[in-house]
């Protein structure tokens, strides 16, 4: 699947979230061959200004190469966006970004997602088979499964739980597969990738309890099969 179709399928996935992508000025697409520093302080900029028409802002970034420069000027605007702001970066391969960026950053591979190979459970990586069986458990279910996470205290996997987890919830939401306790007619809310977002924020914060923010995803996250 190329960038075009990703992005569609992307627009797609906001629009089902109630959010529109055409005529909106809080929805910012574009295609750039090469991003450069100037591109990445213009997004600052906008990234910077209230939303104009609710409280949600998009950026739909589709590029073939970015500079080493603009990344650094991305590092800030991507670990602490304004509340409310999202950002997509479609490129063909994670392979070019910085650590640093990536670490600040959930890493999607939509080759790993085509119809063909979501249904083949041989290609489901070892992230993408928990997060199904958590997201598919009860709240005391789902804490047993991470129990051990917990005991450790162990931020590096309690960052993984949460990237997979969006991961999961982003493709379930893409397919509309949703359980019974979302209306299968409305998408996940946006409200559970923000919550995603901040424990992944907290989770960076050294004085931050690894307990409590995984039993707060723990009781809170939808229910979905």
């Amino acid at each position: 699947e190329g960038g075009e179709g990703i992005k569609e399928r992307l627009l797609k996935f906001i629009e089902g979230l109630g959010i529109k992508t055409k005529g909106n000025p809080d929805v910012y697409i574009r295609e750039f061959d090469v991003f450069g520093i100037n591109d990445g302080r213009a997004v600052q900029a906008l990234e910077s200004n209230k939303a104009v028409i609710a409280d949600k802002k998009i950026f739909i970034l589709r590029v073939n190469s970015i500079t080493r420069e603009a990344q650094n000027a991305l590092l800030k605007t991507f670990e602490e966006p304004t509340a409310g702001t999202h950002f997509f970066l479609i490129i063909p391969s994670a392979n070019v970004l910085l650590d640093t960026l990536i670490s600040r950053v959930q890493v999607v591979d939509m080759k790993e997602y085509s119809s063909e190979k979501f249904s083949d459970k041989s290609n489901e990586s070892a992230g993408s088979i928990f997060a199904k069986q958590f997201l598919s458990s009860s709240p005391a279910e789902r804490l047993a499964l991470i129990s051990d996470i917990i005991e450790s205290k162990d931020k590096q996997e309690a960052l993984f739980l949460v990237n997979s987890l969006e991961t999961e919830l982003y493709i379930k939401g893409s397919m509309g597969n949703l359980e019974k306790d979302i209306n299968k007619e409305d998408n996940i809310p946006t409200e559970v990738f923000e919550s995603l977002q901040s424990t992944r924020s907290y989770l960076n914060d050294s004085s931050s309890s690894v307990k409590l923010l995984l039993e707060h995803l723990s009781v809170t996250l939808p229910r979905v099969e």
